[in-house]
């Protein structure tokens, strides 16, 4: 069933490579030259190891650093995601152009125009995965309402992207991974609101105060509280959301993933954006490729001590339908 639903209906099986035989050769498609090419500069100026391998994994798809005891830490703290190409990866990826492109004097419709194709040529480059299709498609309602100067609905994006994509290809429904991206984007829509509403009022300065008159340290603490505030907004709503299907589908609870991705997702954001620049700009390689290593050997210990942390995660039957 697994199988059928990722449209796959027949196995090949064969007992050695040799027995195989190529008969043509295919010309390299333009998408796999630019693999090949980012590949070859993300590595430069960096020891093959670990850390490269998951900064591969991250930016193009590449997961073989991820099999084994490796991936343990972030299954049990629940930050696998970050090495999947999905929304976290294009809002990233998509924020990064439009900035550059309204940096360089375009407008934003322009900038909206120019976008698009980019995040469906790296969704291409990095194998045309379901998560990765889900997001480009959410991603480019949402530029396509700011192109038309429309204003924009979180949960009415991703019920249209839901819609267009099981016009397409109903059986991704019944996929672990579509229940997972649409139910966390909807918690985000629907939780996140009430959640932020909770903050303690001390965070916030008095209304009827005049900005010239705060405490110098209000001025430091107001905009870093309201970030962090919204950053733990962000995970508890998430985590509410993907807590129910990560049980179902992994046998696992992770009580420590809203803490562990406060910290996880931001180093690793910074890690990514450093492998873009590092892309865009191919003089300055080295540099941004030493500066998202650092910041992916960060995101891994951190990620390893919340994992060794005891109570923060159990492993479960499959729950019911009540629970």
């Amino acid at each position: 069933a697994y199988l059928h639903n990722q449209r796959i209906f027949f196995q090949l099986k064969s007992d050695s490579t040799n027995d195989w035989q190529l008969l043509s050769f295919e010309p390299v498609r333009l998408t796999e030259k630019f693999r090949r090419w980012a590949q070859h500069q993300l590595q430069r100026g960096l020891p093959h190891d670990e850390n490269l391998e998951l900064i591969l994994a991250m930016t193009l798809s590449l997961r073989s650093a991820l099999s084994g005891e490796a991936g343990d830490p972030f299954m049990r703290t629940g930050t696998m995601h970050i090495f999947a190409v999905s929304g976290l990866h294009v809002a990233c990826i998509a924020g990064f152009i439009l900035y550059a492109l309204q940096w360089c004097g375009l407008s934003r419709e322009k900038g909206g125009l120019l976008t698009v194709p980019l995040i469906w040529f790296y969704t291409l480059a990095t194998g045309w995965q379901s998560s990765a299709i889900r997001a480009a498609l959410m991603f480019s309602v949402i530029i396509a309402g700011r192109v038309l100067k429309r204003p924009s609905d979180l949960l009415n994006s991703t019920a249209a992207g839901g819609v267009l994509i099981l016009l397409f290809q109903p059986e991704q429904l019944f996929q672990a991974g579509f229940q997972l991206s649409f139910v966390v984007v909807a918690s985000l829509a629907l939780f996140l609101p009430a959640i932020q509403n909770f903050s303690p009022g001390w965070l916030s300065p008095d209304p009827f105060l005049p900005r010239a008159v705060w405490p110098r340290w209000r001025v430091v603490a107001a905009p870093l509280a309201r970030m962090a505030g919204s950053m733990m907004a962000v995970s508890i709503a998430s985590w509410l959301g993907s807590f129910p299907l990560t049980a179902y589908y992994f046998n696992i609870a992770t009580l420590s993933s809203f803490v562990a991705n406060l910290v996880a997702v931001p180093l690793s954001s910074v890690s990514l954006a450093c492998t873009v620049f590092s892309l865009l700009i191919p003089p300055t390689g080295p540099l941004f490729n030493y500066l998202s290593w650092a910041f992916m050997f960060y995101t891994v210990q951190f990620t390893r001590v919340c994992s060794e942390i005891p109570f923060t995660y159990f492993y479960i039957p499959k729950p019911n339908i009540l629970f």
